[in-house]
């Protein structure tokens, strides 16, 4: 073989090998880097791949619908409140939603609850839930505040029916309560005791009596009687029935002067001694109301 084409197969030969080893040791390489991962790019790959595998599927954007819960908490016999004169104006309220402590100062206090008639709505026919819940609530507080039926209608107690606010009743609350209230004077509630119950059956009955300022009429002054007067409320009668129609302005006003007349002479326990009397009757609106008592006063200024 001529040393040129010799030199040239050694080159060749070399040059295989080489490329051989390159090849091997490029192998080799790679081999390692799949084994261990190495190398930037591959590690970012791996934990991307890993990442990939193990991630949970995104949360759903829809949450469960909650159901509404009722705000205010249920009403309790024996509840003190702080109302407005405004909140005792209206056939029902949604006010005083929250009770305060009894040994505060507090101008109403809870003595009946009950749960509203499917077919009662406060939002749509207030008047037909105030005329229904009444009906409980004038015979508890009578009760309630003891005395009778004729020391409460000569007291200044009165009541007013309270529901749920309109948050509330949505979320399903049903339930009514009946709180009672006196004023001191037409637009100011009277801060009551700590608690009203059976406060009729003492002598505590004459503080909170009616009386008026000024003279008798339509117009009347009505006032707590521990505040300056000029009469006093000394004895109730019921004229009717509830059920009964108006008989007219006439006909109760001539049989009550004898009623009264008698009451006031009674009173005042005094044969020799002159008196001055008066009464208050109810108006037809009145009536029709429900309100069937007259009230018998005296002058004076105790």
């Amino acid at each position: 073989m001529p040393a040129g084409a010799h030199r040239r197969a050694q080159r060749a030969a070399v040059g295989l090998l080489t490329a051989a080893v390159v090849v091997a040791a490029v192998l080799a390489v790679v081999a390692v880097v799949l084994l261990t991962g190495g190398g930037d790019d591959g590690a970012g790959d791996s934990r991307e791949a890993a990442g990939a595998t193990t991630t949970a599927p995104a949360p759903s954007s829809q949450q469960p619908t909650r159901k509404p819960v009722p705000q205010a908490p249920e009403p309790e016999v024996g509840d003190c409140r702080g109302l407005g004169w405004g909140d005792t104006r209206r056939a029902v309220t949604d006010a005083g939603a929250d009770p305060v402590p009894c040994g505060r100062r507090h101008t109403a206090e809870t003595f009946a609850t009950g749960q509203l008639a499917a077919d009662l709505d406060p939002q749509v026919d207030p008047d037909a839930v105030a005329e229904s819940v009444s009906r409980e609530c004038r015979g508890a507080l009578v009760g309630w505040l003891g005395g009778g039926e004729d020391g409460y209608e000569l007291s200044m107690f009165a009541y007013v029916v309270a529901v749920p606010s309109e948050v509330d009743l949505a979320a399903g609350a049903r339930w009514w309560r009946c709180d009672t209230y006196a004023a001191d004077r037409a637009g100011e509630l009277a801060s009551l005791p700590r608690t009203t119950e059976r406060l009729l059956d003492g002598e505590q009955a004459t503080v909170w009596a009616t009386c008026v300022q000024g003279d008798l009429g339509q117009e009347q002054r009505q006032v707590l009687c521990r505040e300056p007067h000029d009469w006093r409320a000394i004895s109730a009668h019921r004229l009717a029935a509830r059920a009964d129609e108006f008989p007219g302005r006439a006909e109760v006003r001539g049989e009550t002067r004898t009623t009264c007349q008698d009451d006031v002479r009674a009173y005042v326990d005094d044969p020799l001694q002159t008196f001055e009397y008066g009464w208050l009757l109810p108006t037809k609106s009145d009536w029709e109301q429900g309100q069937r008592f007259v009230l018998c006063f005296t002058e004076s200024s105790d």
